[in-house]
């Protein structure tokens, strides 16, 4: 009877796997507190995307979407239902100490 393993040692990929748990829930903890949305550009399909809570604070439903043209290059940009651009909604400002 024979057997065959391998023995790797995995510690720096747990450690870093551990500090990027970290790092994202320090980002997560950050947005919350900042009360603020986040949009990303692609730059190969030049598409724009908007998480909830933009689309929130536009007063937007999650995939409700228009096709901006621009010549060189195709946004795709949330709007609203009456087809206008989005108008943030007033929002409080937080008292700071």
């Amino acid at each position: 009877m024979r057997i065959v393993g391998i023995d790797t040692d995995i510690t720096e990929i747990k450690q870093d796997e551990e500090k990027l748990a970290q790092l994202n829930y320090k980002f997560e903890l950050a947005i919350d507190a900042s009360d603020i949305g986040i949009w990303e550009f692609d730059l190969k399909t030049s598409r724009v995307h908007w998480d909830d809570r933009l689309l929130e604070i536009y007063g937007l439903e999650p995939g409700k979407m228009i096709v901006l043209v621009i010549p060189g290059a195709n946004l795709s940009i949330p709007t609203t239902q009456k087809g206008r651009s989005p108008t943030p909604k007033p929002r409080p400002t937080p008292a700071r100490i």
